[in-house]
């Protein structure tokens, strides 16, 4: 995914996040609330009572999720 490549995880991939309810454009995925950009400074992310997670981990996540996301569509 290219958002991996510039270091950035989008972290709740789900069917609502694909495009706006009604929305008649081309399928896009949004709301990068719970996002994190990782970077050499915070090369790893913590967030509440989640475990450390690398860009690697959050990776693999986030293309499951999608995978999932797109079987279920």
């Amino acid at each position: 995914m290219a958002l991996h490549g510039l270091g950035i995880s989008h972290g709740d991939v789900k069917p609502d996040c694909f495009h706006p309810p009604g929305s008649t454009h081309d399928i896009a995925l949004y709301d990068f609330s719970r996002s994190y950009t990782f970077s050499p400074e915070r090369p790893c992310l913590t967030n509440g009572t989640r475990r450390l997670r690398t860009l690697k981990r959050a990776e693999k996540v986030d293309c499951r999720n999608v995978q999932k996301t797109v079987l279920e569509m």
